[in-house]
């Protein structure tokens, strides 16, 4: 809930603002101002539509992708050894002297 503040006390300007137009030439530029305002507010809304596509777009790869991480992490031993037949599980060819590191990258 907002806090009200002196912004909210209701004066005679605002209440004479908000009443009937006088005149003709009032409810004209009444009219053009709100139809300013309703062109804001649909482009404001259509912006606001679009990020909360591409927002949900990007919470399922999110989703879809932690999904497939704790599938990984219930399904392999915590030795921290890759499982036989993943990248890394066998070692390099090379000088048997040699201690080499396997680094998976992923695109």
């Amino acid at each position: 809930m907002r806090t009200k503040g002196m912004r909210d006390i209701p004066t005679m300007y605002g209440l004479a603002k908000r009443s009937k137009p006088n005149s003709r030439d009032e409810a004209i530029t009444e009219m053009a101002r709100l139809e300013h305002e309703k062109v804001r507010l649909e482009r404001e809304l259509s912006l606001w539509q679009k990020n909360e596509q591409r927002t949900q777009g990007r919470l399922k790869q999110v989703q879809d992708r932690l999904a497939l991480l704790q599938g990984m992490v219930e399904n392999h031993p915590a030795s921290g050894q890759p499982p036989e037949g993943s990248p890394g599980a066998d070692e390099p060819a090379g000088n048997e002297g040699e201690r080499w590191t396997v680094i998976q990258m992923e695109y």
